[in-house]
């Protein structure tokens, strides 16, 4: 829907962040809404990072446009620990992500991670590290494993088939068991 803010016409305003912080106690934070906030130690390529994994590095709303999440996270001295729910864009609410996120200092090596868990893509997890060493050497590490074995119901494959131009299926074909790569 078009716009005017302060005489210019913009056909498809954006808004980067809407959100609600709040602390519920000595040790909770609520926070829900779309917030910007970028996990790892990359700047162009964060590994690790599962809540910003959709976006693209070429986009020039790259570094502005928040993602929607909601997560409860528990605060104690120099760690924190969250659980959450991503919802992804277009999708029904059953097809979000759950989240759960990490932070503390071990051994003088500031640890973050994540762990993201949907139904169709499984398990993702995330780690990064970074220590420093003296006061030139610092050491980072950002990666992440992901368990993407999707299976492939009969629903899906009809869909598929029809998609592609197939249109009639046998019924032998619904005990075809597709396996994983």
């Amino acid at each position: 829907f078009p716009v005017t803010i302060a005489g210019w016409l913009v056909d498809d305003p954006v808004i980067h962040q809407a959100y609600l912080e709040t602390e519920i106690g000595k040790y909770w934070i609520l926070t829900a809404g779309k917030k910007v906030e970028y996990r790892g130690s990359g700047f162009l390529v964060n590994p690790s990072d599962l809540l910003n994994e959709q976006k693209d590095l070429f986009d020039p709303l790259y570094q502005q446009e928040g993602i929607f999440f909601s997560r409860l996270s528990w605060r104690y001295r120099d760690s924190k620990i969250g659980l959450g729910f991503i919802p992804l864009r277009g999708q029904p609410s059953k097809e979000g992500k759950a989240w759960l996120t990490g932070e503390t200092e071990l051994a003088e090596t500031d640890l973050l991670f994540q762990f993201t868990m949907q139904e169709s893509d499984k398990l993702t997890s995330g780690l990064s590290a970074q220590r420093f060493f003296g006061d030139h050497l610092e050491f980072h590490f950002d990666g992440r494993y992901q368990v993407r074995q999707r299976s492939i119901s009969e629903f899906e494959w009809l869909k598929y088939s029809q998609a592609i131009g197939q249109t009639r299926m046998t019924r032998a074909m619904t005990n075809i068991q597709f396996m994983p790569f």
